[in-house]
């Protein structure tokens, strides 16, 4: 007899019972499979507690994950100990400031590049000899005693905690280049080779950042709401909005040549701001 027949045959006689919704014992499982009293006890104690609802009356009920579960899933537990559905810390962060860049995609390479260096410490570092060591400490104290390098070590491993990834996405849209005006003159700027309405796809970058002032582990039952801001919150929510202004938007802002407009969403469940950069 083949290594997976006996569990093969578990896993039949575990999906008819789950099916059936029908109870069922020890002596059950170990007739349908052919296993010994202690191969089942151990199974049901280990492997299958996720799916088997082992009740004190000595009968087993299959539970609906069961369903979920494939025979190739199934056949992994027999030579495996360990749980068959991942379990997860719950986890609210009652507070998040999220970020979205919006920049025409014919310029995406300067915005991929200066997203790209938040994830290595020499441009970071270089950055933050280009805004200052005397402007940070307004925001962030030193340490009495702390040198310079410290100092700067430091600054990198919070940029590192708050900005740790971002997401891309590409926006088709099209908008006015001049003042509303109509068909006929729309076409004779056509044909005189000026743009009326432009169609153009942008580059719309976004950043979750949690507030770890406001994390708390609970159940995702229920939703809170009306949840009050406290100083330790807000005040890392204004050292965030410093640190990305200063660090990404400055250098996106500076490199990014020949646009008419530069758009960057703010939001916070307090605020919600648009800042926008137009050619001067």
């Amino acid at each position: 007899m083949g290594s997976q027949e006996k569990p093969r045959r578990a896993y039949e006689f575990l999906k008819q019972h789950s099916t059936s919704k029908a109870s069922f014992t020890v002596a059950d499982l170990m007739r349908a499979a052919g296993w010994s009293k202690s191969t089942v006890q151990t199974y049901i104690s280990k492997q299958y507690r996720d799916v088997l609802d082992a009740r004190p009356d000595g009968t087993i009920k299959v539970k609906p994950e069961f369903q979920r579960m494939s025979l190739e899933e199934f056949l992994q537990l027999t030579t495996q100990k360990r749980k068959i559905f991942a379990t997860y810390e719950r986890i609210r962060f009652q507070e998040v400031v999220s970020y979205e860049f919006l920049l025409p995609l014919t310029r995406e390479d300067f915005l991929r590049k200066a997203l790209d260096d938040l994830f290595y410490e020499e441009a970071v570092r270089q950055r933050i000899s280009e805004i200052g060591l005397s402007k940070l400490e307004k925001k962030i104290d030193r340490i009495p005693g702390e040198t310079d390098e410290f100092y700067i070590k430091r600054i990198c491993d919070l940029i590192s905690e708050k900005f740790a990834g971002y997401s891309i996405s590409h926006v088709s849209g099209r908008y006015r280049a001049s003042d509303l005006t109509s068909r006929e003159q729309a076409a004779k700027m056509l044909i005189a080779g000026e743009r009326y309405i432009i169609d153009e796809t942008t580059a719309a970058v976004r950043f979750i950042i949690p507030i770890e002032n406001t994390k708390i582990s609970e159940s995702f039952d229920e939703i809170r709401l009306d949840v009050a801001l406290g100083s330790a919150a807000a005040k890392e929510i204004s050292l965030i909005h410093f640190l990305f202004f200063n660090l990404f938007v400055e250098a996106v802002v500076r490199n990014v040549k020949g646009e008419d407009a530069i758009w960057l969403l703010e939001e916070t469940r307090h605020n919600r701001s648009l800042y926008v950069w137009t050619r001067a």
